[in-house]
């Protein structure tokens, strides 16, 4: 076998790796709560492990994005060296062609297409890579924790300066946030009720839920049982109530 074949090969398991790497990001952080939560609850050992890389989403990601990016080097430094090699022997042109090819290849098979199925089998390909991924987080994580110390919170903290305090959101926006977990079927339709009324209770004043003194219908204490019941069903009523007036 010949450097061409072994570089070719290598390539390719280059290749896959990088698919591997940008599917199961997009698998792993399309996941519903729902999905979650059922993963959390479930007695497949692998699922529970999808759930338990999440806890730490930073992590995660800075392991599967480092990873690429390792992979991604790799295999542009050995189709360079191939590269070189075709312009050497063949031409220019033919050396521009598989340099070309090679960039297509990677975008094409290593990100686009992963990408895109494993948005469509999330939990599958989740439940699939989730050890490889354990592996590759604990590897790599003496590494993401010096470039997050050393580079990353640095950088963010220039760009962006210190974080801004939280704030309250309007009951508005709190509607719309209900309607929005309504609609993803993150919340039950008895949950969604019961939030609907209690934006709908801060809107309440006492004159919506008490009766003015003055408008109560009332009874005097010698009146005979039966005038009292003629009273409550000529105003709709169904409960006394005993009390003093004035």
């Amino acid at each position: 076998m010949n450097y061409g074949t072994l570089y070719l090969v290598f390539m390719v398991v280059l290749l896959g790796c990088s698919a591997s790497f940008s599917g199961s990001e997009t698998a792993l952080f399309s996941l519903s709560r729902n999905v979650l939560k059922t993963m959390r609850q479930s007695d497949h050992k692998l699922e529970r492990l999808v759930f338990k890389l999440l806890q730490t989403p930073e992590q995660l990601l800075g392991s599967l994005l480092l990873g690429n990016l390792i992979v991604n080097i790799l295999f542009f430094a050995t189709s360079s060296v191939m590269v070189l090699k075709v312009e050497q022997q063949v031409s220019t042109t033919a050396a521009a062609i598989l340099a070309l090819t090679f960039l297509i290849l990677l975008i094409l098979c290593g990100e686009i297409l992963p990408k895109y199925f494993s948005y469509n089998n999330s939990k599958r390909i989740s439940v699939v890579g989730a050890v490889p991924i354990f592996f590759n987080m604990r590897f790599l994580s003496p590494l993401i924790t010096v470039f997050r110390i050393v580079f990353v919170k640095p950088v963010l903290k220039l760009l962006l300066g210190h974080p801004e305090q939280p704030q309250d959101i309007s009951l508005d926006e709190f509607r719309a946030l209900i309607e929005v977990a309504k609609k993803d079927q993150l919340i039950s339709l008895h949950q969604n009720k019961i939030l609907t009324e209690l934006i709908d209770f801060g809107f309440l004043k006492v004159k919506h839920v008490m009766q003015p003194r003055v408008d109560v219908i009332a009874c005097c204490i010698s009146d005979s049982v039966q005038e009292a019941k003629q009273r409550m069903l000529k105003n709709r009523l169904t409960k006394p109530a005993r009390g003093r007036m004035g």
